[in-house]
């Protein structure tokens, strides 16, 4: 993890921290299903971008979340760390995430969909990353130094689409803090 303190951010308003949700069932079926999405775009030679309009920090400890009522990844990577891959999609995922997991006996950490898209991402290819919070802005710059970062709320993003490169894939995924959190989304979508 590239000596990253992950999941420890000073002065941050938020409620929700992704740390104490990092790797649960919900991220390992989001990061799956975005490995197959940017492999089926890889298909074409040519370039692609992907965006994450609330990126996070992207990549978190997940010794900092475990205590028992906080550590979801228990119930997520953690099952599927132990089971193995049980087909050759889940088989590059879980390989891939060993990259930055190790390979104990459980995962020391997860990357979220940055570091998942930059990973998957050809030379010619293309990640945006949006973080609103300035600290997770300047982590996430570190812990996916390829990413292009832009400190801004990725609802913002409209009037960039479609991407320069013309094919790509928009995750929206956000902390659901904003009391209009899904007409946002919609509005967006």
């Amino acid at each position: 993890m590239a000596g990253v303190d992950v999941g420890r951010v000073e002065g941050i308003l938020m409620h929700y921290l992704h740390l104490y949700h990092a790797g649960n069932f919900a991220d390992v079926f989001k990061h799956v299903l975005l490995i197959a999405l940017l492999e089926a775009l890889s298909m074409k030679d040519t370039p692609w971008c992907f965006i994450d309009t609330h990126a996070g920090a992207g990549i978190y400890g997940l010794d900092e979340a475990s205590t028992p009522e906080a550590a979801e990844w228990r119930q997520g990577i953690g099952r599927l760390w132990r089971a193995g891959p049980r087909s050759a999609l889940l088989g590059r995922y879980l390989a891939t995430l060993r990259e930055v997991a190790g390979a104990g006996e459980a995962p020391r950490g997860y990357p979220g969909s940055p570091w998942w898209g930059v990973r998957m991402a050809r030379p010619h290819d293309r990640v945006i990353a949006c973080e609103q919070q300035a600290e997770i802005a300047k982590l996430l710059r570190r812990t996916v130094p390829r990413a292009e970062v832009q400190r801004r709320d990725g609802y913002g993003l409209l009037g960039a689409l479609p991407p320069r490169e013309r094919r790509g894939l928009v995750l929206v995924d956000p902390p659901f803090e904003r009391a209009d959190e899904f007409d946002a989304a919609r509005a967006f979508i």
